[in-house]
């Protein structure tokens, strides 16, 4: 999901190089696994609505976040 996380590409011929914005880049998160992605509380009905668009199955679930994950979340982009 190029337009969720965003991409690094290269040309193929390796002359140019270019990163594509992905919507997740402007909110702090933490990526766990393929598919996983730990939010702060406010983004996560902005994320919901983007991710609807695609018709995609999801799982929304409150967790205990760890220091070093408050930490991540607390950071302003």
């Amino acid at each position: 999901m190029q337009k969720f996380y965003g991409q690094d590409s290269t040309s193929w011929k390796r002359k140019y190089s270019y990163h594509r914005h992905g919507f997740l880049e402007d909110i702090p998160h933490r990526k766990l696994l393929r598919g996983v992605i730990i939010l702060r509380n406010e983004d996560t009905e902005m994320v919901i609505e983007f991710l609807k668009k695609y018709n995609l199955k999801m799982y929304v679930r409150e967790i205990k976040l760890t220091p070093d994950d408050e930490e991540v979340l607390a950071k302003t982009q």
